[in-house]
C-alpha cells in the first residue's frame, strides 16, 4: 500500500533501527532515562490504542500516522477528537506528566539530557526554559482536552527541545545510530531473531529446540536469551519487574484471554517477584510457568503473534486482524530457515 511505502522510510525506519538499542544493552534501559526504544514503544502502543480505528475513513488513520509517528514540527498536535487521548497517553508514559496529580514532571528532562545531552546538542538554557514553562502550566481538570490545552503553547516554544530529549529528532537519532554503530535490529527483523544473533555459540546450538519452547540445560545462557526477548516484548518493566498487563494483552490480541488465563499470568508473576531473584533469572522463571501444563499452547499462541508483530509494523498502522494460520505459515517459515541444517541432529519438532 502506498501508505505504508510513504510512511516507513525516513523517521521511523531510523527509530525503529536505533530503538533496538546496542546489541551490547540487549534491549535494556537502566534507570530513569529513556532509551530510543523506549519512546518508540511509548508512541507505538499510544498510536495503536487512540488512532482512528481501521474501519474508519483510512486516511484518518494515516494521517494519524503521519503526525504522531513522523511528525518533528507542529503537526505532532494537530488537534483532533483523537489527539487529546494520545497525549495523556504518551505524556504519561515518557514520565512527564502524573494523571493522578494532575502535573508535569520535569525529573525525566534532566535524567535524558544528563544521560544522552551529548547526542542531543542542546544546552542546559534550553532545558532548564522548556522546564520552567512546564513548571508554570496548569492542567484544570483530569479531562484529556485540558492536558492539551495546558501542553500546546509550551510544546510550540520548545519543539525542538522536546522532539531531541524524546528521540524524534531524526538528526539526534543518527548520531546515536552512527555512534553506537550499525548493528541493531532491522526494520523487519523480529525481537526473536535479533536475540537468536545475541546468542554464544554453546546455546546456538540448541536454537531448533529453543524455537519449539524447550529450555536448554545451558542455564547462564538461556536466561540471557529469553530475559533479551521479555525486554524486547516489553514482559519487563524498567525496575526488571514482569509487566503482567503486557503479557495479557497478547492472549487477548490471540483471543484467548479468561478469567483462568489472568489467574496464571499473575500468579506466575508472583512466584518470581521475590527480591532474591535477579531480573535476568526472573525472565526465564517466567516463561517457564507460562509453558505449564494446560496453558502451554495458549501461550506459545500468544508469543508467536507478539514475535511476527514486532517485525513487522503493519499490524499496528492498519489494525490488521490476527490469523492465526497466517502466523503458524510465518512461523512455520523461521523455525525452517533456523533448524533445516541441524533438523537430523535435533530432532526439531516445529512449534504447534
Amino acid at each position: 500500500m502506498q501508505f505504508t511505502l510513504l510512511l516507513i522510510p525516513p523517521l521511523l525506519v531510523l527509530l525503529i533501527r536505533t530503538g533496538s538499542g546496542d546489541h551490547r544493552d540487549k534491549f535494556k534501559s537502566a534507570g530513569g532515562h529513556l532509551s530510543p526504544d523506549d519512546t518508540l514503544f511509548v508512541h507505538l502502543r499510544c498510536f495503536e490504542l487512540f488512532a482512528a480505528a481501521s474501519s474508519d475513513q483510512s486516511s484518518d488513520r494515516e494521517r494519524d500516522a503521519s503526525d504522531w509517528l513522523l511528525a518533528n514540527n507542529s503537526s505532532y498536535m494537530r488537534k483532533t477528537d483523537r489527539s487529546p487521548a494520545f497525549l495523556n497517553c504518551v505524556l504519561t508514559k515518557l514520565q512527564l506528566y502524573d494523571e493522578h496529580q494532575q502535573m508535569f514532571k520535569t525529573g525525566i528532562l534532566t535524567d535524558q539530557h544528563r544521560t544522552y545531552g551529548s547526542w542531543m546538542n542542546l544546552t542546559q538554557e534550553f532545558l532548564q526554559s522548556f522546564s520552567d514553562d512546564l513548571d508554570r502550566a496548569i492542567v484544570n481538570t483530569s479531562a484529556t482536552d485540558n492536558l492539551f490545552t495546558a501542553f500546546e503553547p509550551v510544546f510550540l516554544r520548545h519543539t525542538n527541545t522536546y522532539f531531541r530529549l524524546f528521540w524524534r529528532d531524526p538528526i539526534v537519532l543518527d548520531s546515536w545510530y552512527h555512534q553506537k554503530g550499525w548493528s541493531e535490529r532491522l526494520p523487519n527483523e523480529t525481537v526473536v531473531d535479533f536475540c537468536e544473533h545475541q546468542m554464544s555459540e554453546e546455546l546456538r546450538s540448541d536454537i531448533c529446540l529453543i524455537r519449539s519452547y524447550q529450555i536448554s540445560n545451558r542455564t547462564t545462557d538461556m536466561e540471557k536469551h529469553i530475559d533479551c526477548i521479555f525486554r524486547g516484548f516489553h514482559y519487563l518493566n524498567k525496575l526488571g519487574l514482569i509487566d503482567v498487563s503486557e503479557i495479557l494483552r497478547d492472549y487477548q490480541l490471540v483471543s484467548s484471554l479468561n478469567d483462568t488465563i489472568i489467574f496464571h499470568v499473575r500468579e506466575c508473576s508472583d512466584n518470581v517477584t521475590s527480591n532474591e531473584i535477579s531480573s535476568i533469572n526472573r525472565s526465564l522463571l517466567m516463561y517457564t510457568c507460562l509453558l505449564d501444563g494446560v496453558f502451554t499452547d495458549v501461550f506459545k499462541e500468544a508469543f508467536d503473534y507478539r514475535e511476527i508483530r514486532s517485525g513487522n509494523l503493519s499490524y499496528i498502522l492498519h489494525d490488521l486482524p490476527y490469523n492465526r494460520e497466517h502466523i503458524k505459515s510465518q512461523i512455520l517459515a523461521l523455525d525452517k530457515a533456523r533448524c533445516d541444517d541441524q533438523h537430523t541432529q535435533t530432532g526439531h519438532h516445529y512449534r504447534t
